[in-house]
């Protein structure tokens, strides 16, 4: 990488500091971020635990200007939650297959069919939530180590599963933890599953902790490749200090070296957060990072503000759009009208007066 571009970086990730603290506990921050008449987000890929109820998702939702939530169940929820949630919600939550439990247990990919073609029988599902293919461990959370090839079966299961219901793939790598040749030999891989399956959509989600030269060059080569931004700020930093996220944020606005990538290719990214765990749906991890986006893609043309922030995620997902008559507040406006964050997020992370861990020492 250039110096300069190194220099803009490091500039780009103080100012993102200084910015997420300011989000995160004052909010006389909106008084220096307008933002775009008639924006929206849609929320890609989140999940939910058993330690959070309905209510908390939906406060936090309204507070934050969310009209959608892609929503898988995760650790002891059961699916079927899931599907009533989003029936009580008039399509506001988007049920999503799970993928994710059975690894490294006896006859795991059968198991693991046998469940996901039980789920898919209820008709309930818009999506399939993300593939784990390389997820780098911590052991101080119990979370471990997942290391796929691109051929194992339970990815190709769950690409099959994509590409007979038509629905886009999320893949889950973490090149920011890989170096040398098993860098390039996944980098090789997902280049490979990408060019095998030309009609299917494939994201990544976390920007694949890829820099923007790598995201440039794969756009340019693949016409079918998207990123997704969750956990790409300075606040998620924050939060999980043992993985490589990228940045995407300078103060208020979208960062200079991924700016240009964004304008040009407006529609192959994509708005999420990717709540995994309760510590992640508490109000000021949620809303601070969401008050992020809204000042930064309020900044940029109208037209990649929105399609980032909901266009694309529901052209690829099949989702109408919001309806001209539901209003959505920003999250400043929110706060005066709606009041409290409402809900519980039990275990829910020390963040302003919560208690608990950022995974409670659970599996992913």
């Amino acid at each position: 990488m250039p110096r300069i571009a190194r220099l803009l970086g490091a500039a780009a990730l103080g100012l993102c500091a200084a910015c997420a603290t300011a989000f995160a506990q004052d909010d006389s921050a909106s008084q220096a971020c307008p933002t775009l008449d008639g924006l929206y987000f849609v929320d890609a890929h989140s999940q939910m635990d058993q330690r959070v109820d309905e209510a908390r998702v939906l406060s936090l939702m309204d507070h934050g200007g969310v009209y959608r939530t892609l929503l898988s169940n995760h650790l002891e929820r059961p699916p079927e939650s899931i599907w009533e949630f989003a029936k009580r919600t008039q399509g506001r939550i988007v049920p999503m297959l799970r993928t994710k439990g059975h690894r490294g247990r006896r006859n795991a990919v059968s198991r693991w069919r046998d469940l996901r073609s039980a789920e898919l029988s209820s008709g309930a599902y818009r999506g399939i939530a993300e593939m784990l293919i390389w997820h780098q461990g911590e052991p101080d959370l119990r979370i471990k180590e997942v290391r796929l090839t691109v051929d194992d079966e339970l990815v190709r299961s769950a690409l099959d599963i994509a590409r007979e219901q038509g629905w886009p793939f999320i893949a889950h790598i973490e090149f920011g933890s890989l170096a040398g040749e098993a860098r390039d030999r996944y980098m090789r891989d997902l280049e490979t599953l990408i060019s095998r399956n030309p009609q299917l959509p494939v994201a990544m989600i976390h920007m694949g902790q890829l820099p923007p030269e790598d995201v440039a060059r794969l756009i340019g080569a693949h016409p079918n490749l998207y990123f997704i931004g969750s956990h790409s700020n300075p606040i998620f930093s924050r939060i999980d200090t043992v993985k490589h996220w990228q940045n995407l944020f300078a103060g208020h606005l979208i960062a200079p070296q991924w700016r240009p990538l964004f304008v040009a290719h407006p529609d192959r990214f994509l708005f999420a957060l990717d709540n995994v765990f309760a510590g992640n749906w508490v109000p000021r991890r949620y809303l601070g990072q969401i008050k992020l986006w809204w000042c930064a893609l309020s900044r940029l043309p109208p037209g990649v503000a929105h399609a980032i922030a909901h266009v694309n995620a529901e052209r690829l997902w099949k989702l109408a759009p919001k309806p001209p008559d539901v209003r959505v507040l920003t999250p400043w406006a929110a706060r005066d009208r709606l009041g409290p964050v409402a809900g519980e997020g039990k275990g829910a992370g020390v963040n302003g007066g919560e208690t608990g861990g950022r995974g409670q020492g659970r599996r992913r």
